[in-house]
Protein backbone atom coordinates (compact mmCIF):
# COMPACT_ATOMS: atom_id res chain seq x y z
CA UNK A 1 0.00 0.00 0.00
CA UNK A 2 1.53 3.32 -1.12
CA UNK A 3 1.38 6.73 0.52
CA UNK A 4 -1.61 7.87 -1.54
CA UNK A 5 -3.52 4.72 -0.57
CA UNK A 6 -2.73 5.28 3.10
CA UNK A 7 -3.86 8.91 2.96
CA UNK A 8 -7.08 7.91 1.24
CA UNK A 9 -7.66 5.22 3.89
CA UNK A 10 -7.23 7.85 6.64
CA UNK A 11 -9.61 10.17 4.80
CA UNK A 12 -12.20 7.38 4.52
CA UNK A 13 -11.92 6.66 8.26
CA UNK A 14 -12.55 10.33 9.03
CA UNK A 15 -15.21 10.98 6.40
CA UNK A 16 -18.71 9.94 5.41
CA UNK A 17 -17.99 10.10 1.66
CA UNK A 18 -14.81 10.18 -0.48
CA UNK A 19 -14.41 10.92 -4.21
CA UNK A 20 -11.04 10.82 -5.99
CA UNK A 21 -10.17 13.40 -8.68
CA UNK A 22 -8.17 11.28 -11.12
CA UNK A 23 -7.31 14.24 -13.40
CA UNK A 24 -4.95 15.72 -10.77
CA UNK A 25 -1.90 13.75 -9.62
CA UNK A 26 0.35 16.58 -8.37
CA UNK A 27 -0.07 20.21 -7.33
CA UNK A 28 2.82 21.29 -9.59
CA UNK A 29 4.27 23.67 -7.00
CA UNK A 30 7.64 21.86 -7.21
CA UNK A 31 8.86 22.64 -3.71
CA UNK A 32 9.08 26.43 -3.66
CA UNK A 33 9.32 26.99 -7.43
CA UNK A 34 5.62 27.77 -7.63
CA UNK A 35 6.37 31.07 -5.88
CA UNK A 36 8.55 32.16 -8.80
CA UNK A 37 6.87 30.18 -11.60
CA UNK A 38 3.12 30.11 -10.80
CA UNK A 39 2.41 28.72 -14.27
CA UNK A 40 3.69 25.32 -12.98
CA UNK A 41 0.90 25.21 -10.43
CA UNK A 42 -1.69 26.68 -12.81
CA UNK A 43 -0.96 24.04 -15.43
CA UNK A 44 -0.87 21.07 -13.04
CA UNK A 45 -4.16 22.07 -11.39
CA UNK A 46 -6.01 23.40 -14.44
CA UNK A 47 -8.71 20.70 -14.07
CA UNK A 48 -9.00 20.78 -10.27
CA UNK A 49 -11.77 23.32 -9.71
CA UNK A 50 -14.12 21.71 -12.25
CA UNK A 51 -13.48 18.23 -10.88
CA UNK A 52 -14.32 19.01 -7.24
CA UNK A 53 -17.74 17.82 -6.09
CA UNK A 54 -20.44 20.41 -5.42
CA UNK A 55 -20.37 21.65 -1.84
CA UNK A 56 -16.67 20.97 -1.35
CA UNK A 57 -15.48 23.69 1.03
CA UNK A 58 -12.18 22.64 2.67
CA UNK A 59 -9.11 20.73 1.47
CA UNK A 60 -6.34 18.76 3.15
CA UNK A 61 -2.81 18.00 1.97
CA UNK A 62 0.53 16.69 3.25
CA UNK A 63 2.67 19.63 2.08
CA UNK A 64 2.48 23.30 3.03
CA UNK A 65 3.49 24.51 -0.43
CA UNK A 66 0.91 22.17 -2.00
CA UNK A 67 -1.68 23.67 0.36
CA UNK A 68 -0.80 27.16 -0.90
CA UNK A 69 -1.12 26.23 -4.58
CA UNK A 70 -4.20 24.07 -4.08
CA UNK A 71 -5.96 26.79 -2.08
CA UNK A 72 -5.36 29.32 -4.81
CA UNK A 73 -6.38 27.10 -7.71
CA UNK A 74 -9.38 25.44 -5.99
CA UNK A 75 -10.75 28.69 -4.58
CA UNK A 76 -11.07 27.18 -1.10
CA UNK A 77 -8.70 26.69 1.85
CA UNK A 78 -6.38 23.68 2.15
CA UNK A 79 -4.76 22.61 5.44
CA UNK A 80 -2.52 19.81 6.70
CA UNK A 81 -4.28 16.43 6.80
CA UNK A 82 -3.43 16.45 10.52
CA UNK A 83 -6.29 18.96 10.97
CA UNK A 84 -8.70 16.36 9.54
CA UNK A 85 -7.36 13.67 11.88
CA UNK A 86 -7.59 16.06 14.84
CA UNK A 87 -11.16 17.02 13.95
CA UNK A 88 -12.19 13.37 13.65
CA UNK A 89 -10.64 12.52 17.01
CA UNK A 90 -12.80 15.06 18.88
CA UNK A 91 -15.87 13.91 20.81
CA UNK A 92 -19.00 13.90 18.64
CA UNK A 93 -20.98 17.16 18.90
CA UNK A 94 -24.77 17.07 19.06
CA UNK A 95 -25.18 19.73 16.36
CA UNK A 96 -23.35 20.69 13.18
CA UNK A 97 -23.71 20.41 9.46
CA UNK A 98 -21.78 18.01 7.28
CA UNK A 99 -18.73 19.57 5.61
CA UNK A 100 -17.20 18.48 2.32
CA UNK A 101 -13.39 18.42 2.17
CA UNK A 102 -10.60 17.40 -0.21
CA UNK A 103 -7.17 15.92 0.38
CA UNK A 104 -4.15 15.59 -1.85
CA UNK A 105 -1.56 13.30 -3.04
CA UNK A 106 -4.20 11.80 -5.22
CA UNK A 107 -6.74 14.59 -4.88
CA UNK A 108 -9.59 13.23 -2.79
CA UNK A 109 -12.90 14.79 -1.83
CA UNK A 110 -14.66 13.73 1.35
CA UNK A 111 -17.75 14.59 3.36
CA UNK A 112 -17.16 14.71 7.10
CA UNK A 113 -19.83 13.27 9.36
CA UNK A 114 -21.57 15.86 11.58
Amino acid sequence: MGTADKLEAITRRCSAQVATVDAVLCCGFAGDRGFMRPELNEHALRQLRGALPAGCSTGYSTSRTCEIGLSEMAGMPYQSILYLVERCSRPVATTGASTTVTTVTTVTAATLPP
